[in-house]
């Protein structure tokens, strides 16, 4: 069993309703306004209880994608205004839990102009405690690539402190809000991809490129990495298109 086949499994039924409802939102399946289906319908539809619906319509509710009124049903709120990065988990994978390179493909090309900048400040504005820091964690990670857990609280402080030693305290802010989602990408594409032991050795380079406080050559090889990932995510879309252009 894989990991996205594990995390479905521990769903609950009313979450795994609400992301398949979630998707349909995002989808353009029911537009802003529209009235969704009625506890009574979505209960055939799903073969759930209808307290099974009602958990999941309120899950939606809390994520903003509706508002649900006594007397007026539920009504679809557009996400364009109000949809955000607690979606990711929910859109990265479709109902049959495989990936959603189309996504994937737009958060990496934001990921990319962010990650080479944070970089090559990093390398240029460093301390040399943040740099031991960073070593420390580099050595740990090492240490717990067979141990998710743990190695996903190593990489927070990791790049967290990638971060800090920018000095600039909107990338701290973006980083708060975009680490997850980042974490979630080395997860589904880079490791992947490349395996560990790669990105471990892309890691090291960098942080010798810190050694020197060159921040272009930080940046070459981070830009070199991102556009290997970004030519495997096009090829992956290209071949979904090709098999659904066949399939038609």
């Amino acid at each position: 069993m894989n990991n996205r086949d594990k995390t479905k499994k521990n769903l609950t039924r009313s979450q795994q309703i609400a992301n398949e409802l979630c998707r349909k939102i995002a989808n353009r399946e029911f537009l802003p306004g529209q009235r969704l289906p009625t506890e009574r319908e979505l209960s055939e539809q799903f073969k759930a209880t209808r307290h099974c619906i009602r958990e999941a319509l309120k899950r939606l509710e809390a994520l903003g994608l509706v508002k649900i009124r006594q007397g007026s049903g539920t009504i679809v709120q557009d996400i364009d205004l109000i949809g955000g990065l607690e979606l990711f988990d929910i859109l990265i994978v479709d109902e049959e839990g495989k990936i959603n390179y189309p996504l994937i493909r737009d958060i990496l090309e934001f990921r990319d102009n962010v990650v080479k900048e944070i970089v090559r400040l990093s390398a240029e504005r460093h301390t040399n405690e943040e740099l031991e820091e960073l070593k420390s964690l580099f050595a740990k990670r090492k240490s717990m690539l067979e141990d998710p857990d743990e190695l996903q609280k190593v990489n927070y402080q990791f790049f967290r402190v990638f971060v800090l030693s920018t000095k600039n305290q909107i990338y701290e802010l973006l980083y708060n809000t975009m680490w997850q989602a980042f974490l979630k990408l080395n997860e589904l594409v880079d490791i992947p991809f490349l395996g560990k032991q790669e990105v471990e050795k892309l890691i090291e380079k960098i942080l010798e490129a810190f050694e020197e406080r060159d921040g272009e050559l930080a940046e070459l090889i981070v830009s070199r990495h991102l556009e290997r990932i970004r030519k495997f995510i096009e090829e992956r879309i290209h071949e979904i298109q090709v098999k659904t252009g066949a399939s038609q």
